[in-house]
């Protein structure tokens, strides 16, 4: 049996007038995992995704604003995904 890939869907993320956003991601996993962070503009278009290594039993933390620099994008509010990979046995 396969397992669900568990999802976060954040419904709002907003860069501007001195608001900023931030993803936390917890694993309660012995292992470490993989997660996939996906950022998308007001139309839900994708602008960028970033793999966050999480390692076992603690805490990441991905600052909207790291990404959409990343990205070079002058975005300043959409919305974020965020999906477990596997982790590579």
């Amino acid at each position: 049996m396969s397992e669900m890939p568990q999802v976060l869907v954040a419904p709002l993320f907003v860069e501007a007038a001195g608001f900023t956003s931030t993803i936390s991601m917890v694993s309660e996993l012995n292992f470490p995992v993989t997660a996939e962070v996906v950022l998308y503009d007001r139309h839900g278009a994708r602008i960028t995704a970033s793999h966050v290594a999480i390692p076992a039993h603690s805490r990441q933390v991905v600052r909207v604003a790291d990404l959409l620099i990343e990205a070079n994008s002058v975005e300043t509010m959409g919305s974020a995904g965020s999906f477990r990979t596997q982790p590579k046995w």
